[in-house]
Order: structure tokens, then sequence, then C-alpha cells
């Protein structure tokens, strides 16, 4: 609890995925006999993503107004989320492949089944495929970004 002014209360809650703050809210109303809402909500982090590497929405839709390329500087590549999956980097025929929804060899000495960021020749990401076997990756969602792996 960080406030607590008349009928307005202030609170911070670190909780896991799935919870839905605005219940919690009413709940806490409940338990004290009364109703409530949620006047503000402020995500402070979400995995490893801190508020301050966060853009507030009217900045989003400024840089889109200005132009695609204002905009794609502004967020983060699509595969900054996914970093604690495995990479698995594939030939350039072979991301072409995965590209068309085909399961693809990917040599990976070691690598653990289960689903991986997967790159193309180039170091581009492609997408997000399943190992398995340790050597084939099947597409799950592919989206090409343009964008090379940094």
């Amino acid at each position: 609890m960080l406030e607590v002014a008349g009928t307005r209360l202030v609170f911070t809650v670190h909780c896991s995925k799935g919870t839905y703050i605005r219940s919690l809210v009413e709940d806490i109303a409940a338990k004290a006999g009364t109703v409530a809402h949620t006047a503000r909500l402020h995500r402070e982090s979400v995995a490893e993503f801190q508020a301050e590497d966060m853009i507030e929405l009217p900045r989003v839709e400024e840089a889109a107004e200005k132009s695609l390329a204002a905009l794609r500087d502004s967020l983060l590549p699509p595969d900054a989320a996914l970093q604690t999956l495995p990479a698995v980097a594939l030939e350039e025929d072979a991301g072409r492949r995965f590209m068309a929804g085909q399961t693809v060899s990917a040599a990976q000495d070691g690598a653990a089944n289960g689903l991986s960021r997967v790159y193309g020749g180039a170091g581009e990401f492609l997408g997000v495929g399943e190992l398995s076997d340790g050597s084939q990756v099947a597409p799950r969602r592919v989206f090409l970004t343009g964008e090379k792996n940094p």
C-alpha cells in the first residue's frame, strides 16, 4: 500500500501473467464491503522489460504519423521478447523453406527439443519454430521483419 486518501487507495502489485488487476481491485473492495473501480493502471515491468524502457502510446502514435521508419526505430525487434528461447540458425535455402511452412533440417548440437527463435542465413529473424530430435525445426509462428539479428 502506497497511499490511502479518503476513498482512494494507491498500491503496487507484483504478480504473474494472467493476473487481472481490475478483478483484484474489485475483490479488495468486496472484502471492505464496498465497490471500486480502477482509475489508473501503470505497468512497471513485463518479464525482463522495465518501465523506463517502455514507450507511452501517444509517442508510438506520433512516430507512426511521421513515418513507418520512425515507428520502427522506436520499437524493439520482435525477437527481443523471445530471448529466453534458444536460437536456431538456418542456411539460406532452409530459411526459405521454413518461411513457406516446411519443416527443415537444422543441425543444432546438444540443442533441447522445444520452441526456439529461428534466424535465416543473413541473420534475419524468421519466427518461432519447434525443434525436434535436435535436428528438425518446424515453423510455429513465422514473420519476416527484414531486420538482422544484432
